[in-house]
């Protein structure tokens, strides 16, 4: 028995702050690669939403007409938008990374907020 429960907090402590491939909702899966439409649609509104713009360094290559192979590296804006679930204190909180228009990361935090709760139709863990 204390070996179940040793395993059990380890696991949800391993749980907090991790990054996650996919999130479920309403019994169907949001995972990286995925547009914010299709997110909301089966998730619904996030409890909070904030935008910020980073730079980032890109390498491009072309082809000259001699044949050659040349290399240019830009920087190049890329919006970054992360969307927090807060389901409630019974469950983690989870944050939605999109990078111009494609779901990057997803990352579980602590557990939700008091007086917060899921909607109706809430997404599962």
């Amino acid at each position: 028995m204390r070996f179940f429960a040793l395993a059990l907090i380890l696991s949800a402590a391993s749980a907090v702050g991790s990054t996650a491939h996919a999130m479920q909702c309403r019994g169907r899966l949001v995972s990286r690669g995925d547009a914010p439409s299709r997110v909301r649609s089966l998730c619904g509104d996030p409890s909070d939403v904030s935008t910020r713009v980073v730079q980032r360094s890109r390498t491009i290559h072309r082809r000259l007409p001699d044949g050659s192979i040349v290399s240019d590296t830009v920087t190049v804006s890329v919006e970054v938008q992360e969307w927090t679930y807060d389901f409630g204190p019974q469950r983690f909180v989870r944050v939605l990374t999109f990078e111009d228009g494609e779901l990057v990361a997803i990352e579980t935090r602590g557990y939700g907020t008091p007086g917060n709760s899921p909607p109706p139709d809430r997404p599962d863990d």
